[in-house]
């Protein structure tokens, strides 16, 4: 679902740039918030999200200016805290599968071990907070493989390599608005009567990189789209509260009015319904 809308934003382990090394770790707050750390280059980032479901997901990831080194990650997150971590080595390397036709590494190196220090951190409002002192983790060489199979691979599992009839029709709705320092994106998707939503949220707060996404699978009847797609009906469940309607008029113009919104960690209430919003709705072939 989130691949097939493209993702507006990256959670941590996917917004690591290639080359350099990644240090990471996670651990699971009093409140049973997930709370991982990681590291690279000048870049430091605390990404905390909610228990929920096999696939249903909803996070808030803050990313800061720090100082990065094969050993350790110090950052300041202002009032939401601080991460000074030391990585102490233990057990031996491991290292992943070869890869084909790379610019660079052919596979990846990990070591696994303990980081030492204190990470401090608390969520806007409180909606979690955690402190850590001691946590295992490990540190990734290189942060992405550039190969031509394994970019083959997350073709594949993405599904798109699959054979054309093979695929039911897909019925998407996108709206996208930016406006200053702040970027956001809704997406409902039907598909072989299974419906799915996402809303993502990008901004810059201060010094930090605030990004927020939830995730959701529902049922069907909550994405109602005519045939000549000219107008849909959009009724997702929680985080989601609300309902929106989308309308294409005769000459074209296209209106996006209700009460959706959407309850991020940190950030409840969001507002999905707004003119700035330019609003799409399609149907595969």
């Amino acid at each position: 679902m989130v691949m097939a809308f493209g993702l507006l934003l990256a959670a941590p382990g996917s917004a690591m740039a290639a080359g350099g090394l990644d240090l990471r770790f996670q651990f699971t707050a009093s409140d049973g918030y997930r709370i991982a750390v990681g590291g690279y280059g000048a870049t430091a980032v605390i990404n905390a999200a909610k228990p929920g479901g096999s696939s249903d997901r909803a996070w808030s990831t803050y990313v800061a200016r720090g100082r990065v080194s094969p050993s350790a990650i110090e950052a300041d997150f202002g009032a939401l805290g601080r991460v000074d971590m030391r990585f102490r080595p233990s057990g031996d390397i491991v290292h992943g599968k070869r890869h084909r036709h790379c610019v660079g590494p052919n596979r990846y190196t990990i070591q696994p071990g303990v980081f030492i220090g204190s990470v401090r951190f608390r969520g806007e409002g409180g909606y979690t907070s955690a402190k850590v002192h001691r946590v295992k983790g490990r540190v990734v060489k290189p942060r992405i493989l550039r190969c031509l199979d394994s970019f083959a691979e997350r073709f594949e599992r993405s599904g798109q390599g699959k054979p054309a009839e093979e695929k039911a029709k897909v019925t998407r709705l996108s709206a996208f608005a930016r406006s200053g320092l702040t970027a956001m994106l809704f997406g409902a998707q039907e598909r072989g009567g299974k419906a799915g939503y996402v809303a993502e949220i990008e901004q810059t707060v201060g010094s930090l990189g605030v990004f927020r996404g939830v995730f959701v699978r529902a049922s069907p009847a909550t994405f109602a789209a005519d045939n000549a797609l000219s107008s849909a009906a959009i009724t997702p469940p929680a985080p989601f509260s609300g309902s929106a309607s989308f309308q294409r008029g005769p000459t074209g113009v296209k209106s996006w009015t209700g009460s959706l919104a959407v309850s991020f960690p940190g950030a409840p209430n969001v507002s999905l319904v707004d003119p700035r919003f330019h609003v799409q709705l399609s149907r595969s072939w």
